[in-house]
């Protein structure tokens, strides 16, 4: 079933969540792309939005941990934003970064998967502070710590490409 919001797991790695001015925020693309650029919010309100029904699970879950939530994500295809980026060859992973300095890292192909979004409403309201606002990435069947909350870059890299825990 849909988790209502309020009861939507969070994991974080922070002590105290940013909250984000949405009239300062920017979404810069850029890497190995031919076309850098950065994006406001209301810009990014121009592509195709789409709805879908994904489940998120942290990494750590265990039996009965919780950590397993069910929403209906509103955003667009994140294939849409890299299509007028125009990736380089070399190009093999994509780089996530949030407000918070956390990144972490997919694969190029899995980025131009239509299922793999930026989304900025959960279950029918604007996405939630706790939750990533007003950007985060949704990516079907990775665990949890890949969708990145808070979303601020994203990075068109090579196969070297280490996000936050990656690297530890």
């Amino acid at each position: 079933p849909i988790t209502p919001n309020e009861l939507f797991y969070c994991v974080t790695k922070n002590v105290v969540d940013p909250r984000v001015d949405v009239d300062l925020w920017h979404l810069e693309v850029g890497g190995l792309v031919k076309n850098a650029a950065t994006w406001r919010f209301d810009d990014l309100l121009g592509f195709e939005m789409k709805e879908q029904e994904t489940t998120l699970m942290c990494i750590s879950n265990g039996l009965d941990a919780g950590l397993i939530s069910n929403a209906v994500w509103k955003g667009f295809p994140l294939r849409d934003v890299l299509d007028r980026a125009v990736p380089l060859s070399g190009a093999a992973r994509v780089r996530f970064h949030g407000v918070d300095n956390y990144t972490d890292t997919i694969p190029l192909e899995k980025v131009l998967e239509p299922t793999t979004l930026l989304a900025y409403e959960m279950n029918g309201a604007e996405l939630p502070d706790r939750h990533g606002y007003p950007l985060r990435l949704i990516v079907p069947g990775y665990f949890g710590e890949k969708h990145v909350k808070w979303l601020t870059r994203i990075e068109v890299t090579d196969a070297n490409a280490k996000g936050f825990y990656e690297a530890q």
